[in-house]
Parts: structure tokens; sequence; C-alpha cells
């Protein structure tokens, strides 16, 4: 496993599922462009950090 492998900050799984948030009938579409990280493992959302240069 390679340092720069994202887990979850709840669990420390690393299954994880990323994909942009979406839009709401109650948030619009604001943040709808927003990249979220869901643990397949238990279910926890979250923003992936960003890669460090």
């Amino acid at each position: 496993m390679s340092e720069a492998e994202t887990k979850c900050p709840k669990c420390g799984s690393t299954q994880l599922k990323t994909g942009k948030r979406g839009w709401t009938i109650w948030m619009g579409l604001i943040g709808a462009n927003t990249i979220i990280s869901t643990c397949l493992k238990c279910g926890h959302k979250f923003k992936p950090a960003k890669e460090k240069k």
C-alpha cells in the first residue's frame, strides 16, 4: 500500500467511491460539482484531501 492512498477518516478503509456530489431539491445546484468520496465499508462521506506536490 502506498502512502498516497486515500483512506476513510472514520474507519480507515481504502474501499472508496469518488464522484461529484450532484444536486438535490433542498440544496439546488450550489456545490453540485464538489468532489465527494464515500466509504463503501461504513458509508461515511467526505471531501478527499488534495495531493501534495
